[in-house]
């Protein structure tokens, strides 16, 4: 009988180097065609410099000079994720965009000024702590005129999420989210703002995940909740000049829910941290916005409407660093979140020396009964 003579050491290692090596050689293989693959989502997750405004024109000049008009300046965020202090060193932070968002607000009053959802988890501890009262309580005090829910939003529980978003008293628009039991839409799913002459309608949406309820919470997904999404458009077209879809879900998602309801003009995005620095147009004409993450840059969208026609006739979009060196933070705000950090995380404003002397203690005592 044949009996196999053992490897020995070296031959061993040499047939691991020639494994390694082909292992090397097939994952270089397989990048490269992968790179010739077209990602599902490929939209940027941070912007490439430099940042510059861009402008479209979706009406012509001359058309647009004839009608009656109206103009609106649009700042959006998503995702902030529970980071309410500055994320890195120099950009970002919730008393940041609260004072370029009240320096913008006195410049322009017909500022619109939303939020994409996903206020919660991932960042600062006072949040956790707080099961999510410090993160609403700072997105209360930026002066936002409508919120929507993000999927991060229900981590401690739907009634725990009902009683934060009463806290601050937000406008907080979900369509397509009903109690199962009755059908009944849990937050109002709509909204109209008067800004100036223009009157703006507000539609809210969010991503269709679980969400935890002794009472069962049913959200809709596609293509139900694009139904849903035209039905209100439509029901609201009378009475507003532009019509503005909020939505927690990516900008493939906020694509198809404007082909979905051709009467929206313009879908806010959140969820997929995607950045644009230029509005994507979807197959009905409406724009397609989303700006990251963690309160790092505003969006910002100066339109003209054309009210005749009830569409944007023109823009300006801006993407907008929160850069300390050149955005004075809102006080109320920096001191509000300070506070909350102390309340809910007093271990972090504990001097060194005692903590030192605290820590010393602790092991000067570990070995007594």
């Amino acid at each position: 009988m044949f009996v196999p003579t053992p490897a020995s050491p070296v031959r061993a290692a040499a047939r691991r180097a020639v494994i390694a090596a082909f292992s090397l050689l097939l994952c270089a293989a397989v990048s490269l065609a992968a790179d010739k693959v077209t990602p599902t989502f490929p939209f940027p997750n941070k912007p490439t410099e430099p940042l510059t405004a861009v402008t479209g024109q979706l009406i012509d000049a001359e058309t647009l000079a004839k009608h009656q008009k109206g103009t609106l300046l649009l700042l959006h965020i998503n995702d902030v994720h529970d980071i309410l202090k500055a994320p890195v060193k120099g950009l970002g932070g919730l008393a940041y965009v609260a004072g370029y968002a009240k320096q913008m607000r006195a410049r322009r009053p017909d500022t619109l000024f939303v939020d994409a959802g996903d206020i919660l988890q991932k960042g600062d501890r006072m949040s956790v702590v707080s099961q999510g009262e410090a993160g609403y309580r700072a997105l209360g005090a930026l002066g936002l005129d409508c919120s929507v829910p993000g999927n991060h939003d229900f981590c401690y529980g739907f009634e725990v999420f009902l009683k934060n978003i009463k806290l601050p008293g937000l406008n907080v628009l979900c369509a397509g989210m009903v109690y199962g039991d009755t059908r009944e839409s849990v937050l109002p799913e709509t909204m109209i703002k008067q800004i100036g002459p223009l009157r703006v309608g507000l539609i809210g949406a969010t991503i269709n995940r679980p969400v935890k309820n002794p009472r069962p919470v049913v959200k809709l997904d596609n293509p139900d909740l694009g139904k849903r999404i035209d039905e209100l458009a439509r029901k609201m077209e009378p009475n507003v000049d532009l019509t503005v879809l909020v939505l927690h879900n990516g900008m493939w998602a906020g694509k198809t829910m404007a082909s979905a309801a051709p009467l929206i003009d313009l879908v806010v995005c959140g969820h997929t941290n995607e950045v644009t620095q230029t509005p994507l147009k979807a197959e009905s004409g409406a724009l397609v916005v989303e700006v990251g993450r963690a309160g790092m840059w505003v969006g910002q969208m100066d339109l003209v409407v054309d009210r005749d026609q009830k569409k944007i006739g023109k823009y300006t979009y801006e993407l907008v660093p929160m850069d300390h060196a050149k955005i004075q933070p809102d006080a109320p705000i920096a001191k509000l979140i300070e506070e909350m950090d102390r309340k809910w995380c007093p271990e972090n404003y504990v001097p060194k020396e005692e903590a030192a002397s605290t820590t010393a203690a602790k092991g000067a005592n570990s070995g007594k009964e």
